[in-house]
């Protein structure tokens, strides 16, 4: 009975594990201060959807968003709102689908994109947001 009322609770409390709200571009707690922290929304199910990690009102770490049955889907990191460091992504089977790089919020370095049986098919090289290279790899038949 007590994780049924839990389970209620949850599906009728917000979807926001925490109370933000954003003005000019800083996101701010519900007493009006700079937020500092994780916040994670969840799906209905009570299954977390996105956990994101602000400093001083800014999106400021790792960010980790899920499918509904909660295995991953993104993986990334924001250091001061730009995007830096790796990406990564998978599909539904739990393959990884996607890996990047970014540095100051620019495309930087090496990019690897798989097919669904998760076999390496592109690399591009990018350097400070600028397209390097671009390789097609084929599997021998």
């Amino acid at each position: 009975m007590k994780n049924l009322i839990l389970f209620l609770l949850i599906i009728i409390s917000s979807t926001c594990y925490c109370q933000l709200s954003e003005k000019s571009g800083l996101v701010y707690n519900d007493a009006g201060e700079l937020y500092t922290g994780i916040c994670t929304e969840y799906y209905e199910t009570g299954s977390p959807k996105i956990s994101m990690e602000f400093k001083n009102g800014i999106k400021d770490g790792q960010v980790l968003v899920y499918f509904e049955d909660g295995s991953p889907s993104k993986k990334y990191e924001y250091c001061q709102t730009k995007l830096n460091g790796e990406f990564i992504e998978w599909n539904r089977m739990g393959e990884i689908i996607g890996i990047a790089r970014y540095l100051n919020g620019q495309k930087h370095g090496k990019w690897k994109i798989y097919d669904i049986h998760g076999d390496l098919t592109y690399e591009i090289l990018y350097e400070n947001g600028n397209k390097v290279n671009a390789y097609s790899i084929k599997k021998d038949l």
